[in-house]
């Protein structure tokens, strides 16, 4: 599958954010305990305890989920191994 230069580049940015995401790691879980985040452009776009409704606020907001890392913070001390 070769892909085509925009979704090299949506990719790229999702990456960024995921980077984002870890190096803020300590002041968004100060921040967002608890809950999803959706993260574009290294910035939080929509946080909430429900899932659907980050996805709900995110389509609000004309923000394809698909374009955006969506996390789970956890409380400080828990670790989640995939």
């Amino acid at each position: 599958m070769i892909m085509n230069t925009a979704e090299v580049q949506v990719l790229k940015a999702m990456e960024n954010d995921t980077e984002w995401i870890n190096a803020h790691q300590e002041e968004l879980t100060k921040k967002y305990s608890e809950r999803f985040i959706a993260v574009k452009s290294g910035k939080v776009m929509a946080a909430d305890k429900d899932f659907e409704n980050v996805l709900k606020e995110l389509y609000k907001k004309g923000i394809s989920p698909a374009e955006t890392v969506v996390r789970f913070i956890f409380k400080k001390g828990y670790l989640f191994i995939l």
